[in-house]
Protein backbone atom coordinates (compact mmCIF):
# COMPACT_ATOMS: atom_id res chain seq x y z
CA UNK A 1 0.00 0.00 0.00
CA UNK A 2 1.14 3.77 -0.52
CA UNK A 3 0.49 6.83 0.92
CA UNK A 4 -2.18 7.89 -1.78
CA UNK A 5 -4.09 4.89 -1.10
CA UNK A 6 -4.10 4.82 2.53
CA UNK A 7 -5.25 8.34 3.09
CA UNK A 8 -8.86 7.14 0.47
CA UNK A 9 -9.00 4.45 2.49
CA UNK A 10 -8.77 6.41 5.89
CA UNK A 11 -10.94 9.28 4.52
CA UNK A 12 -14.04 6.50 3.04
CA UNK A 13 -13.53 4.75 6.23
CA UNK A 14 -14.51 8.35 8.43
CA UNK A 15 -17.10 9.10 5.71
CA UNK A 16 -18.83 5.76 6.59
CA UNK A 17 -18.61 5.88 10.21
CA UNK A 18 -20.32 9.46 10.34
CA UNK A 19 -22.31 8.68 7.45
CA UNK A 20 -21.05 11.61 5.60
CA UNK A 21 -21.05 12.07 1.39
CA UNK A 22 -18.04 12.66 -0.70
CA UNK A 23 -20.15 15.54 -2.02
CA UNK A 24 -20.71 17.10 1.50
CA UNK A 25 -16.61 16.34 2.40
CA UNK A 26 -16.11 18.67 -1.69
CA UNK A 27 -18.30 21.32 -0.15
CA UNK A 28 -16.55 21.58 3.53
CA UNK A 29 -13.34 21.19 2.14
CA UNK A 30 -13.47 23.12 -1.12
CA UNK A 31 -11.75 20.71 -3.33
CA UNK A 32 -13.08 20.13 -6.50
CA UNK A 33 -15.41 17.09 -7.55
CA UNK A 34 -13.31 15.71 -9.84
CA UNK A 35 -9.92 16.30 -7.81
CA UNK A 36 -11.89 14.18 -5.06
CA UNK A 37 -12.91 11.69 -7.24
CA UNK A 38 -9.40 11.30 -8.91
CA UNK A 39 -8.03 10.90 -4.86
CA UNK A 40 -10.53 8.63 -4.53
CA UNK A 41 -10.15 6.12 -7.41
CA UNK A 42 -6.43 6.34 -7.18
CA UNK A 43 -5.45 8.58 -10.40
CA UNK A 44 -4.22 11.48 -8.56
CA UNK A 45 -0.47 10.56 -9.20
CA UNK A 46 0.62 13.52 -6.70
CA UNK A 47 -2.02 14.44 -4.19
CA UNK A 48 -0.97 17.49 -2.67
CA UNK A 49 -0.28 17.94 0.48
CA UNK A 50 -2.37 21.10 0.76
CA UNK A 51 -5.39 19.10 -0.42
CA UNK A 52 -4.76 16.43 1.99
CA UNK A 53 -4.89 19.32 4.82
CA UNK A 54 -8.23 20.50 3.61
CA UNK A 55 -9.98 17.53 3.85
CA UNK A 56 -8.59 16.45 7.36
CA UNK A 57 -9.77 20.01 8.88
CA UNK A 58 -13.05 19.70 6.67
CA UNK A 59 -13.47 16.32 8.54
CA UNK A 60 -12.95 18.13 11.94
CA UNK A 61 -9.70 16.39 12.53
CA UNK A 62 -6.03 17.25 13.37
CA UNK A 63 -2.88 15.95 11.27
CA UNK A 64 -1.88 14.04 14.03
CA UNK A 65 -4.89 12.02 15.00
CA UNK A 66 -5.88 11.45 11.08
CA UNK A 67 -2.21 9.77 10.81
CA UNK A 68 -2.33 7.82 14.01
CA UNK A 69 -4.74 5.17 12.25
CA UNK A 70 -2.97 1.81 12.08
CA UNK A 71 -2.95 1.97 8.25
CA UNK A 72 -0.37 4.50 8.30
CA UNK A 73 1.95 2.45 9.78
CA UNK A 74 5.32 1.18 8.02
CA UNK A 75 4.63 -2.31 8.45
CA UNK A 76 1.47 -1.65 6.39
CA UNK A 77 3.37 0.30 3.26
CA UNK A 78 5.33 -0.55 -0.22
CA UNK A 79 8.38 0.62 0.64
Amino acid sequence: MNVKSAFAMRVSKILNERKISRYKLEKLSGISHTSMIRIFNGDNPDIMFSSMVKIIDALGMTLSEFFAASIFKMENWDI
